[in-house]
This record gives C-alpha cells, sequence and structure tokens, in this order.
C-alpha cells in the first residue's frame, strides 16, 4: 500500500507498501476443478517475489530476502537503525528459518518463514511485540500453525491460513476487524465464511478474496475504500460489490481486482484519476468499483500512493493516476494520466510493482528490472545520486 496523502511530484501523510501496498500476491489463479457446489474455485494465491513499500523494499530470491532503502526506523531488518541502505541487503534470519513470503508496510517489513517475523517501526504495535523497535527479524506470538501468507498495511498486518485471518497493528478504524478501536499486537482471528485466498490492506482498511471470487473488507470507509457503495465504516468483514475476483492490491486508500474474464475494477479514492476510469474525482472524493479503461487481459494489478498499473497477458504494462515524478511513464510534465499510459519499458514485462513515487517492471526472459519516477529514500535499490528523480525513463536495478 502507498500514500494517503494527495499526491503530485511528492506524496503527504502515511504512504505505504505495496504492496502493499502496499505487497500482496501477484495474482491468483483459476483452478480447474469445481468446489462441492459447482463453482469454480481459486486456488491460493503465490508468494510475491518483490514488495515494495514508500521508500523501501525487499526482493525473495535464492532461498534467502534482500532489502534496501530507508532504514531510520529499522525497516530493512540488519541489526540497527541507519540512514539509507542503497542497494540490496541480506538479512539474516534465525537458523533453519527459510523466508518464502514477504510484505513491507510504511516504516515495517514482515515476512514469513519457520514462522512471521517482523521488524522496523513498532508505532502501532506492528511488530506483534508489546513495546519497543526490533531492528532484525524476530518472531510475531501468538500465531496458529499454518499461516500460508502475510500482507502489510500503513501499520497493520494480517497472516493468513487456508481458513482463518489474523490481523494485529493499528487499529484506528477498526482495520483488524475486531471492534475495540484499539491497537494490538496480540493478533486478532477471524473467518469470512470461505477459504481464504490473499489479502491486501491499505492505510487503515483491510480487504480479503475469498475462493468463490468475493471480496470482503472492513476498516475505514471514508473514501469509498471497502468497496460496498458507501463511505460507511465496517467492522465485521463486509462483502463489498465484486465479484469474480481472482487477485487483488490495496494502495493507501484505493483498492483494485483483477476479474476473472480479464478486466479490472477498483474502488476508493480518485482525485486523480487512480481508479481508472476516465476521469478523476477532485476534493478527495472517491467511487465505488469502477472498471478500468481498455484493459481485457489483465494478469497482475499493482497499486501505488496515487497510482495504478496492469500487467496484460502480453507483457504490456498500463498505467494510470497521478504521474507525478513520471510514475505511470508520460512525460513528467504530465500531471496524471486519466487512460491508462504504456511506459517504455525495454522489453515485455513478467511482474510490476508500484512504490509511492514510482514503479518497476521485471522483464521477462532474464531480461532484469527496470524502474521509473522517483526513487527517493532508495525506494528503486539503485543509487541514484543526489538526484533521486529518474523520470519517466526506466533504468536497471539488481535486486
Amino acid at each position: 500500500m502507498m500514500d494517503a496523502g494527495t499526491d503530485g511530484a511528492t506524496d503527504a501523510g502515511t504512504d505505504g507498501a505495496m504492496d502493499g501496498g502496499v505487497d500482496s500476491a501477484l495474482d491468483g489463479a483459476l483452478d480447474s476443478g469445481a468446489d462441492a457446489d459447482g463453482a469454480t474455485a481459486l486456488v491460493p494465491a503465490t508468494a510475491p517475489s518483490a514488495a515494495l513499500s514508500t521508500r523501501h523494499g525487499c526482493s525473495l530470491g535464492g532461498g534467502g530476502l534482500r532489502c534496501w532503502g530507508q532504514n531510520d526506523l529499522g525497516q530493512i531488518g540488519v541489526g540497527t537503525a541507519s540512514a539509507v541502505i542503497v542497494l540490496p541487503t541480506d538479512i539474516t534470519f534465525p537458523a533453519a528459518a527459510t523466508p518464502r513470503w514477504h510484505a513491507a508496510g510504511l516504516n515495517h517489513t514482515c515476512a514469513l518463514a519457520d514462522s512471521v517475523h517482523c521488524w522496523g517501526s513498532n508505532a502501532n504495535l506492528q511488530l506483534g511485540v508489546a513495546s519497543g523497535l526490533v531492528y532484525q527479524p524476530s518472531a510475531v506470538v501468538p500465531l496458529p500453525a499454518g499461516i500460508v501468507g502475510i500482507a502489510a498495511g500503513g501499520s497493520h498486518n494480517c497472516a493468513w491460513t487456508r481458513t482463518s485471518i489474523h490481523c494485529w497493528g493499528a487499529n484506528g478504524e477498526g482495520q483488524l476487524g475486531s471492534g475495540a478501536p484499539a491497537d494490538s499486537w496480540m493478533p486478532n482471528s477471524l473467518a469470512i465464511g470461505g477459504d481464504v485466498i490473499q489479502m491486501a490492506l491499505g492505510d487503515a482498511h483491510t480487504c480479503a478474496l475469498r475462493a468463490d471470487g468475493q471480496v470482503l473488507c472492513w476498516g475505514n470507509n471514508s473514501t469509498w475504500e471497502l468497496g460496498d457503495g458507501t463511505t460507511m465504516d465496517r467492522l465485521p468483514p463486509t462483502a463489498n460489490l465484486v465479484t469474480g475476483a481472482v487477485s487483488l492490491e490495496a494502495g493507501p486508500s484505493h483498492t483494485c481486482a483483477v476479474l476473472s474474464g480479464g478486466g479490472v475494477t477498483c474502488w476508493g479514492l480518485n482525485d486523480v484519476g487512480q481508479l481508472g476510469g476516465g476521469a478523476a474525482d477532485p476534493f478527495r472524493t472517491g467511487r465505488g468499483p469502477t472498471a478500468v479503461a481498455d484493459v481485457t487481459a489483465a494478469v497482475q494489478v499493482t497499486v501505488g500512493a496515487a497510482h495504478t498499473c496492469v500487467l496484460e497477458s502480453g507483457g504490456t504494462v498500463k498505467c494510470f493516476g497521478s504521474n507525478g515524478s513520471g510514475r505511470c511513464g508520460a512525460a513528467a510534465s504530465t500531471f496524471q494520466v486519466l487512460d491508462p499510459f504504456a511506459p517504455a519499458f525495454t522489453g515485455p514485462v513478467a511482474a510490476v510493482w508500484a512504490t509511492a513515487e514510482g514503479t518497476c517492471a521485471e522483464l521477462g526472459a532474464g531480461g532484469g528490472t527496470e524502474c521509473i519516477g522517483n526513487n527517493r529514500g532508495g525506494a528503486f535499490g539503485f543509487d541514484s545520486g543526489a538526484i533521486t528523480n529518474v523520470g519517466p525513463t526506466p533504468v536497471s536495478v539488481t535486486w
């Protein structure tokens, strides 16, 4: 997930990860079979190879985890807080713990190895410990056996088994799914009425994808973040208006889903056109689920602070929303992109990730990784020197 603030060349407020967000799985896939009631069921999402936040990121490979970027709160995981760590650095886990899934929040990072480990800022108890900063991987307890995935929001996290969800950290808007609006280092457990495929977390909202393709969301809904057609906050998991989804991705205040037919729908804040419907809604207003124009073969969606990018099956990327620092690939003088625009990556793309102020793409056939936009805080894992704005022309990075 990314920044909650209005976004131009720089992002204000609390911008967070992809991946979340800030940082969730690349995609789900349709099972070739059917479940007991005859409906086509989704198989669990696969782990992402990279997770990029506002100003730090990590990648999985070779049985290990490498992280880079802003480390003022120990979010890189090297055992101490420091200035920016420019280049990817190997992270040490306890003996016999091999990371297989990871997620990056605003100022913290989590990874699933033998158990879930988190490090960095603990301002909202998002590390799963009662107090203090943690500068290297530390186990979150108690979590049940059978955790298969994790997702990070601005200052909260969720881990899931095949049938249950467990969330901890910030809870001022009910994003943990509990009725008490208090932060908690103890995971809150809940079920969503079916198997859990994937989760996507924003600054203060949480969404889950169920095996039947239904999306359920809870938490903050001030700018339509929950996709239920209202602006009323929801505490219990609430089914929204999206069905037929196969994967999810959340930014700080908007969320998108890839649909089974290859389309993409987005909902939430739309002040600079980040929902892809061909128009922006100024004054920080939002919309319910909105079909992204000119996208019919999507295999992945990634969401930044105020922009969104879609990867289609032919390896083409299309981006829309804020173009500050050239993050959508258009000329840096272009403030926003309302119609999907194809950045000039130098080859077919296999995976794409958004940061708060940029976009990175893994090229197919071993073509490496390229980024566009702003490398502020070392977000790209690339030494761009004093000039962090690399603009819309792709630069090569090595993770």
